[in-house]
């Protein structure tokens, strides 16, 4: 039986077990990562890596670990950034895919790819047994994201759902991005 649904991965106890076990590795809460992330964010961004990573896998996709601070992977030759999303509602064309800015500390990934964790209202966030499906929303080229998105400021509110941004951050509306089974075609 396939865990693929229309570009969502079930849960898969493989992957949601390395996710939980790479989210409290030294090698993952290094660096910006140590400073930046609470044990929930770092559950979210390991889920939303390994998520990827078997989804390459699946599709016969080269990608290796990046190995520095600024990349997650490299995917036939391209630095590749994975920026993840908890939703507790499935991902809508119109919902929106962001890019935080840290200051000085700015990724230059030639790509990102989109990932939305599902999870049931109330659940914890800290564990990755709480998500019961990803969400694999797209990817962009690094200059896609500033053609077609626009930027968030800390305190912006978006009016479509009474949201405030928390941090700056760069947003492209999920109706912009490629589809993820074209990653191969591109790379």
């Amino acid at each position: 039986m396939s865990h693929w649904q229309n570009n969502r991965l079930l849960k898969t106890d493989s992957v949601w077990c390395a996710a939980q076990e790479r989210s409290t590795t030294p090698l993952f809460n290094r660096g910006f990562r140590a400073v930046q992330r609470n044990e929930g964010a770092a559950c979210m961004g390991a889920l939303g890596e390994c998520c990827v990573e078997y989804w390459l896998d699946w599709h016969g996709v080269s990608w290796f670990p990046d190995g520095n601070y600024n990349n997650d992977l490299v995917v036939n030759g391209k630095r590749a950034e994975i920026k993840t999303k908890l939703r507790t509602v499935v991902p809508e064309g119109n919902y929106e895919a962001s890019v935080n800015n840290y200051g000085d500390w700015i990724q230059k990934p030639d790509l990102f790819i989109f990932v939305s964790l599902y999870r049931e209202q109330g659940c914890d966030t800290t564990s990755a047994q709480s998500f019961s499906a990803a969400f694999f929303v797209g990817w962009c080229w690094d200059e896609e994201l500033y053609e077609f998105g626009y930027q968030k400021k800390i305190g912006d509110i978006d009016e479509r759902n009474g949201m405030v941004a928390r941090a700056e951050s760069m947003n492209i509306e999920h109706r912009f991005l490629r589809d993820i089974n074209t990653i191969g075609e591109w790379l």
